[in-house]
């Protein structure tokens, strides 16, 4: 049995039984704009166990198309919105530095960082399932990541690909080094969240 803290609830849940979109939507104090509490954070685990059920994530698509409409250039989209489902405080329409911080990467790693205390990791062999790695920048907006993903797992044991979930797919495999082939860029940081 696993026992989760969100704000003053107590969700108990057994293992095998996963957090779906519509337990969280259903715990009151919820807000009208999420479903969810407004909490700071959840762990690493809690947010991996949501984002990678199958009907979470499809949720999560349905979302990001009815406000942002497409999966082109929707990771943060994708991210911010899991989160925000999850009751972690990232606005929907909120600015950080004068950006919307739910629908561009530098905003966003920076509002996660140095709002909410997520915790920078540099080492793409150290990663937790549920961190968010961000990757190498974007060439023509240097200081932007090119794209954000959740990492789920190691798909190898050398741990140099990810189980990624992301607006490019439910739970797919990524290079950390990246892929020319496939577009993908190299891993350049990862952000933790707090919560253990």
């Amino acid at each position: 049995m696993r026992i989760i803290v969100i704000s003053s609830m107590i969700l108990i849940f057994l293992k095998s039984a996963p957090l779906l979109a519509a337990d969280v939507s259903e715990m009151s104090g919820a807000s009208a704009e999420t479903g969810a509490l407004k909490i700071s954070n959840v762990s690493g685990e809690t947010f991996n166990e949501f984002y990678t059920d199958p009907d979470n994530y499809w949720y999560i698509h349905r979302k990001v198309m009815a406000w942002f409409g497409s999966t082109s250039n929707a990771c943060v989209a994708f991210a911010s919105t899991a989160l925000r489902e999850l009751g972690v405080d990232v606005p929907l329409n909120g600015v950080w530095n004068g950006e919307r911080l739910s629908l561009l990467t530098k905003p966003f790693s920076s509002y996660l960082q140095n709002k909410l205390g997520w915790i920078r990791i540099n080492d793409a062999q150290s990663l937790r399932a549920g961190d968010l790695v961000f990757t190498v920048d974007e060439r023509k907006a240097p200081g932007y990541p090119a794209h954000v993903f959740m990492h789920s797992g190691y798909a190898d044991s050398g741990r140099t690909i990810s189980w990624a979930v992301d607006n490019q797919g439910y739970t797919h495999e990524r290079a950390l080094a990246g892929d020319l082939k496939k577009d993908y860029s190299a891993f350049a940081y990862a952000l933790r969240s707090p919560v253990e």
